[in-house]
């Protein structure tokens, strides 16, 4: 989940960013929840969500936070041990942060 909070920054170029950097990294195996508060951020939820591409975008951090309650009830969490499967989750989004780096 990104989550920008901010009164001078203008969400809209935040967005742009982010549509900017995930066409530029290709396919991205994991969920990508936006959460844009400030200025132009109404603007910036319809630069992500016009985008095309596979990012959630909200306003509200209820809304965000929502969005991550959905995401992650589709995820199959190993009964036998929990923090495993959260676990292999985080190694699989920090392998590909770093993947991307170079």
């Amino acid at each position: 989940m990104v989550n920008i909070f901010g009164g001078i920054v203008r969400c809209d170029r935040v967005a742009q960013g982010i549509v900017d950097a995930y066409k530029n990294m290709g396919n991205i195996n994991v969920p990508i929840i936006v959460r844009l508060q400030g200025t132009n951020a109404d603007i910036a939820k319809e630069l992500i969500d016009g985008s095309g591409l596979d990012v959630q975008s909200a306003i509200e951090f209820k809304e965000a936070a929502d969005k991550v309650q959905m995401v992650l009830s589709n995820f199959r969490i190993n009964t036998i041990n929990p923090m495993q499967s959260i676990g292999v989750l985080y190694l699989e989004a920090y392998e590909y942060c770093m993947q991307s780096r170079y």
